[in-house]
């Protein structure tokens, strides 16, 4: 249940999953993180879906790296996402994690307002939940605050946990110094909700 006043019940983020994911944790995959950094694995992100999927710097720009559905963090996401999907009342049919994505964002990088879920593409499921995970110190950057439609800016830490349904508008503000890095993990679910 969503105790708070301030947030609609469209919208939860618990104030016990501030610093949920413990730093050991964080600190293993980051170690995986800055090897495929070191092997110039990430790439820019693309907006758009499957086949219309194109580069916009102006719209997006940001480094970005998948992991698989299976990798163990994804897994560790996986389990937060659905428990917010009950305790926040959302109760959404979904079956499976997407992907895990590895976000990074530098000096000047940002993404526009933008939702996740994909209603027009021809995929028998989409995307319902979005799970965001801090995995930078607030002081390793400054801007690159993520803000969400009907809440606001929301202040997150390294370890702190945001969860929304995948269909709210949210957007990445432009980062003015360091780097910013996020892991977002999507949860699929049939077209019916």
């Amino acid at each position: 249940m969503n105790d708070s006043k301030l947030l609609p019940i469209t919208w939860f983020w618990n104030s016990n999953i501030h610093k949920f994911i413990p730093e050991s944790v964080l600190d293993c995959l980051d170690k995986e993180i800055q090897e495929k950094i070191g092997k110039n694995q990430f790439e820019k992100g693309l907006i758009g879906d499957d086949s219309l999927s194109r580069k916009d710097l102006e719209y997006r720009d940001t480094e970005v790296f998948m992991f698989d559905s299976i990798h163990w963090f994804s897994g560790i996401l996986f389990n937060i996402g659905l428990a917010s999907n009950i305790q926040a009342e959302w109760n959404f049919g979904v079956h499976s994690p997407q992907c895990l994505q590895i976000g990074i964002y530098r000096e000047n990088q940002h993404y526009q307002w933008h939702s996740d879920w994909a209603p027009l593409m021809r995929d028998p499921n989409i995307r319902k939940i979005s799970v965001v995970c801090m995995l930078s110190d607030k002081q390793d950057y400054t801007g690159g605050a993520l803000e969400v439609e009907g809440v606001g800016e929301v202040e997150m830490n390294r370890g702190d946990i945001v969860v929304f349904p995948s269909l709210v508008p949210h957007k990445v503000h432009p980062v003015s110094s360091g780097t910013r890095k996020t892991a977002t993990l999507w949860i699929i679910g049939n077209r019916s909700f």
